[in-house]
């Protein structure tokens, strides 16, 4: 039985520890971007209060205006280095850009430049170095009735017209639908000329907890269940189960005859094996992932 958990573990760990530098020696440019959240300011205020507030931006009366933040992320093992060109997003013609700047840079001091052209709506964003897991957040303000340009794409990316508007009366719009419409355009090596912006940040598989004591109490179980069966067992060789020749004789007979002990060992025999080799493949992952980070 030792000699069967050591082969199991060994395989396990060699497996993992080759599948580790495997991944680092893949060398990839990935960038990512995601939005932190989309707001119309003074969305939640009462609206006997809201109809005596008056939003004032640089001289100006204002209505429907909105702060969007998103983040981008190089989520690849390869720095980002010397843009060919500036990443660019276009805000629709529909909406007036306000302002745009960058906030929550990663590591503090990186330095990342923005320029906005008020005029054509442009933003362009520039940096010489972003590192693997170094990120930065773009902060846009915007005006214009983003639930009635929404409405109104709907509409005409399907056809309605008011003779048959009433296939779209009860569809619920959410503003921030208004995102699909961030892409992004780059010029960077490895990567696509276009980068949408996510609605939700993906779960890094890096950043997965496990639970190191809860899979060593499931090893901890199997060995026990284990060498207690095996105690009881081993002197038995019709029913020590790695007595392979005496515990399937006839086992077409057991079977049919519902030996009832016979298929209990051979069971829990299973559900052994199950936890000792779930429990270390985990307790592996768990050990492999801190090897990892060491890199």
């Amino acid at each position: 039985m030792d000699s069967i958990v050591s082969f199991i573990f060994g395989g396990i760990l060699s497996v993992i520890i080759g599948w580790i530098f495997y991944k680092k020696s893949i060398k990839k440019n990935s960038l990512f971007a995601y939005l932190d959240y989309f707001s119309k300011l003074f969305e939640n205020v009462e609206p006997e209060i809201k109809k005596d507030l008056k939003i004032i931006y640089k001289e100006r009366e204002i209505q429907d205006l909105y702060i969007v933040q998103f983040t981008l992320e190089n989520n690849g093992n390869k720095p980002i280095r010397d843009l060919i060109e500036p990443i660019k997003l276009s805000i629709d013609e529909e909406f007036e850009l306000m302002d745009a700047s960058i906030s929550d840079v990663s590591p503090t001091g990186r330095n990342i430049e923005l320029k906005q052209d008020l005029n054509s709506n442009l933003i362009n964003i520039s940096f010489l170095l972003l590192n693997p897991k170094d990120y930065f957040s773009v902060r846009i303000l915007f005006k214009g009735n983003v639930l009635d340009y929404i409405k109104s794409k709907y509409k005409r990316e399907r056809g309605i017209t008011d003779e048959n508007k009433h296939q779209y009366k009860n569809f619920e719009f959410d503003e921030k639908d208004m995102i699909d419409d961030f892409v992004l355009k780059l010029t960077i090596d490895e990567l696509p000329p276009t980068l949408h912006i996510e609605k939700q940040k993906k779960i890094n598989k890096d950043e997965i907890n496990f639970n190191v004591t809860k899979y060593i109490y499931y090893i901890f179980i199997g060995i026990s269940m284990g060498y207690v069966i095996w105690k009881l067992t081993n002197a038995e060789k019709n029913y020590f189960i790695f007595n392979y020749e005496e515990f399937f004789n006839g086992y077409e007979a057991w079977l049919v005859e519902g030996n009832f002990f016979k298929i209990s060992l051979f069971f829990t025999w299973g559900q052994i094996i199950y936890y000792i080799f779930v429990g270390s493949l985990l307790v592996l992952f768990a050990i492999g992932k801190k090897i990892n980070n060491l890199f």
